[in-house]
């Protein structure tokens, strides 16, 4: 059966075949077509993904196909969407071992790269918290995540959107060491704006009467800052 009527028939919920499930997962394996664009391909593959995990039987070869392409893929693109789809099928996946593995692959990213892919696994670490078994294996899993995340915000070559997903990680979890790198962001005009609000957001859910002066000097200095600046100095008054 030609890929598109598989994709079609998993797309309207239409129960696959485990024989149909390894047609479209060594589709996706194998190279790109000729005549598919990069982002084409990427697209392609996508929709396949959401087709599989769409499906409500298992899905044998799914989880090792997205380990493998989460490690070690040379599209950016499709790195990135295998973690997503691994972080949302991970409850979904039969093996324990398995379930492990991918915990450990986001663990390994969030730690040992400095970029896109370690945002990116502090996030679904930070997702998946609570679906890992025991209570030890959960302590363990927070303190990756917690300095995954502080290792994030305090590295100025990150890039923004990643310090900012990890600033409201940190924030989450009421991680106050994370303050002084706050106020200095904060503070810091040549930072984006987005990332100097979610260290203000940061400052007034875990800061102290001492922060009030340096939210006051922000909202005058900054205007485009205020709408940040104020609610979080009426949290720091509220307490």
């Amino acid at each position: 059966m030609a890929v598109d009527v598989l994709v079609d028939m998993a797309k309207r919920r239409e129960a696959l075949a485990h024989g149909d499930m390894k047609v479209l997962l060594s589709f996706i394996s194998a190279p790109k077509p000729e005549g598919l664009s990069d982002v084409e391909w990427e697209e392609r593959v996508n929709v396949v993904l959401n087709a599989l995990r769409g499906q409500e039987s298992d899905v044998p070869g799914l989880t090792d196909f997205l380990l493998a392409t989460a490690e070690d893929h040379p599209s950016r693109i499709l790195r990135l969407y295998a973690m997503q789809h691994l972080a949302l099928w991970q409850h979904r996946e039969k093996s324990v071992e398995k379930q492990r593995e991918i915990v450990a692959l986001f663990e390994r990213l969030a730690m040992e790269d400095g970029g896109e892919y370690a945002g990116a696994a502090v996030m679904f670490l930070n997702d998946l918290e609570g679906l890992l078994g025991s209570h030890g294996q959960e302590r363990a899993h927070q303190n990756v995540i917690g300095r995954a995340a502080f290792k994030l915000i305090v590295d100025p070559a990150a890039r923004p959107d990643v310090r900012i997903s990890a600033l409201h990680t940190c924030t989450d979890r009421r991680m106050t060491e994370v303050l002084p790198t706050a106020r200095r962001i904060a503070a810091d005009t040549r930072s984006v704006l987005p990332l100097r609000k979610a260290a203000v957001h940061a400052i007034g859910r875990m800061g102290g009467g001492e922060d009030l002066d340096l939210l006051s000097r922000l909202g005058k200095d900054s205007p485009e800052l205020r709408p940040a600046t104020e609610p979080a100095a009426n949290s720091l008054r509220g307490r």
